[in-house]
């Protein structure tokens, strides 16, 4: 009998491939990794509109910073050119060149920080010339000052009134003499210039 050719027997279809328990744990970081991403470009995407928020609030206390700079740079060096106009001044008068010295007190007294000391040196320099109706003019304007210090500012009140005496303005002199002597209470003889004067206003008002 013809025997027939063995056919080999099929083996069982293989069953589909499970993921090993390492091959699941791959799939969480990868998971992680596209969130993370996607939630750094969000933070990326919005930080320029934070910093761009804040140099607009910024950008103005920048400027007022700049800008105080920049005054404080100027005053400063008005000051400083006023201070060299003064001592120039100075030293005209040693030179004696008075109207190069006249100039020079005029120009250190247009700056605010100089104008007592400038206007007040160069009101004394005029009264000592015979210039009085120009020096108390001057001693004026720098009553009209801060003085640098009280002293110095009484020192100048009783030159003026003393200058405004000798100018025939008692009633200025005698009105001098009274802030003076409200501001320093027994400031030199303030208050026996102020009762003489004040005689003497009387004396006159009755002749009148």
């Amino acid at each position: 009998m013809e025997q027939l050719p063995e056919v080999a027997s099929e083996s069982p279809p293989a069953d589909p491939p499970v993921l090993a328990e390492e091959d699941e744990s791959l799939a969480i970081p990868l998971a992680e990794i596209d969130l993370s991403s996607e939630l750094s470009g969000l933070a990326s995407a919005s930080a320029p509109d934070a910093v761009e928020a804040e140099q607009v609030l910024s950008a103005p206390d920048i400027e007022d910073v700049f800008a105080e700079m920049r005054a404080k740079s100027a005053r400063d060096q008005q000051a400083s050119q006023a201070l060299a106009q003064y001592e120039q001044g100075a030293r005209f008068i040693e030179q004696g060149l008075d109207r190069e010295a006249i100039e020079a007190f005029e120009a250190a007294a247009r700056v605010p920080m100089m104008r007592f000391k400038a206007a007040a040196r160069l009101g004394r320099f005029l009264i000592d010339r015979g210039d009085l109706n120009d020096g108390v003019e001057w001693l004026e304007r720098a009553a009209e000052a801060p003085a640098p210090s009280p002293e110095e500012g009484y020192d100048l009140l009783y030159e003026l009134a003393g200058a405004l005496e000798a100018q025939g303005e008692s009633a200025r002199a005698l009105a001098v003499l009274m802030e003076l002597d409200a501001e320093a209470d027994g400031y030199r003889d303030v208050s026996t210039r102020i009762m003489y004067l004040s005689r003497a206003q009387r004396a006159e008002s009755h002749r009148s």
